[in-house]
């Protein structure tokens, strides 16, 4: 029997759900520098584990034209708003739930509005850290998968970089599996 040797062995070689959201909340946030080889080694190690293909990490430049069409501006509207009360309910509403949520474990969001998908990827991964999985599952069912899907499909879109495209991908089928219970 022959063992064929790949990145997931060298930089990732057993995630955990807490892991996997962290990674996945900074790969939603503005790229600000140039990625480290490590990060881009475990970036295509978690595209080859999860999703079954290859990439190559576009240069910072390209992530950052694309993040910012993506996510910030675009004319005439954001192509793929990152917040939760673009896709569900009144603004006032989802905010306040998030902030009852946020409340209960004394989570405090330092850079985002507490829609933003960042914030929530954040707090379920801290939810997971702690082993709190009946509140991270009541959580994905109230907030992450009412618009997490149709927030992905803008992103699959919309996006001039296989590496958003796939981050999109990536983000629906984490917490699919997370909903379906593999993960938590």
């Amino acid at each position: 029997m022959s063992y064929q040797y790949n990145y997931a062995d060298q930089y990732i070689p057993e995630l955990e759900t807490y892991q996997l959201l962290t990674f996945l909340g900074c790969c939603f946030q503005y790229p600000w520098s140039e990625s480290s080889k490590k990060f881009q080694k475990t970036t295509e190690a978690i595209f080859e584990m999860e999703l079954d293909v290859t990439i190559r990490i576009p240069t910072l430049e390209q992530r950052q034209e694309d993040y910012t069409r993506l996510f910030v501006s675009c004319i005439p509207h954001i192509l793929a708003p990152p917040y939760e009360a673009f896709y569900v309910g009144s603004n006032q509403e989802v905010l306040s739930s998030l902030q009852r949520w946020y409340t209960r474990i004394g989570y405090i969001n330092g850079c985002e509005r507490a829609d933003h998908i960042v914030a929530e990827l954040q707090f379920l991964a801290l939810l997971s850290q702690d082993g709190q999985q009946k509140m991270a599952y009541a959580f994905i069912e109230e907030h992450l998968y009412q618009w997490v899907i149709p927030f992905t499909e803008k992103i699959i879109c919309n996006a001039t970089t296989k590496y958003f495209s796939l981050m999109g991908k990536l983000a629906a089928h984490l917490i699919e599996r997370i909903r379906r219970d593999e993960l938590l």
